[in-house]
């Protein structure tokens, strides 16, 4: 499954989109169009409504009713995404199929079009779909995604993130953690920019419904959120003489949560020195049921 490793994150964005970490057999291999991925391709929906502001930053666009009604839509649509063949290829074939269209291996034109306008990632238990917004924050790859669930056949659908944006391209990853019997699923963002930041997200897979629900791990005042962000460092830890696990939001290692991690914030009075900033380093630990 892809994830999105923050120093995988940190050196795609120097380098152009914002990509999930790949292992480096995965990295070798340039994207092929195979006839099995072919024949399985399904097509996917897209998000359709009229657009009545011409400011595409207004909030308001979220709560449109013709927009509410277009992600109704959306949402059957990707529940009928339940062929078998489907969800036994891998993602990266049926992307590459998406833009091809015909067996073989990408063209370097294709190439492009695969590095930078990816939409669909996981693998054959979770996938996340990310469609565009034809009216909101449409400069800046404004998009919904939706949480797939395969399990017996059927499809449950979650929607995980209204009205992203993000100056980076495939700016979104997935992973999964097994705990005490529960399925933790990490949606891992990030903005792009002169000072990107990074912001996960936290599910679990509901027992009763199979939809995904928050899961509030991180304490913030008084209560539990389910989400967490880091600038960053755009160096290696190493370079900024930092142990090898303070990699930021490094909160699943091997589907299972880490005992502790690391978050950082630009300050100019920093200790911590990284590509020309400084920042200040926090650790928080899993004290059983959250961390702190």
């Amino acid at each position: 499954m892809r994830n999105a490793a923050p120093i995988a994150a940190l050196l795609a964005i120097l380098s152009g989109p914002l990509l999930t970490a790949l292992s480096q057999d995965q990295k070798a291999k340039p994207p092929f169009c195979s006839k099995a991925a072919l024949a399985a391709l399904r097509p996917l929906p897209k998000l359709k409504y009229r657009c009545i502001s011409s400011d595409d930053s207004d909030d308001k666009i979220l709560k449109q009713p013709a927009r509410q009604k277009a992600i109704r839509a959306v949402e059957a649509q990707l529940a009928l995404l339940n062929s078998a063949a489907w969800w036994q290829q891998s993602v990266d074939a049926l992307n590459a199929c998406y833009v091809r269209r015909t067996p073989g291996q990408l063209t370097d034109d294709q190439k492009e079009k695969f590095d930078y306008g990816m939409n669909l990632s996981g693998d054959e238990r979770f996938r996340l779909i990310s469609l565009a917004d034809p009216c909101y924050q449409t400069g800046y790859n404004g998009s919904i995604a939706f949480l797939l669930y395969y399990k017996a056949g059927n499809v449950f659908v979650t929607q995980v993130l209204d009205g992203y944006f993000s100056r980076a391209d495939n700016s979104l990853g997935i992973d999964y953690a097994n705990h005490n019997g529960d399925l933790i699923i990490e949606i891992a963002t990030g903005t792009g920019g002169l000072h990107p930041e990074i912001t996960n997200y936290y599910f679990v897979i509901d027992r009763k419904t199979n939809h995904a629900v928050p899961k509030r791990l991180f304490k913030a005042g008084k209560g539990l959120v389910n989400s967490i962000s880091s600038a960053l460092l755009l160096s290696s830890t190493e370079d900024a003489g930092l142990p090898e696990d303070a990699a930021e939001l490094s909160i699943i290692r091997k589907h299972a949560l880490a005992p502790s991690f690391s978050f950082y914030d630009e300050d100019d009075q920093g200790t911590i020195e990284a590509s020309e900033r400084k920042f200040t380093r926090t650790v928080l630990k899993w004290n059983g049921r959250y961390y702190e």
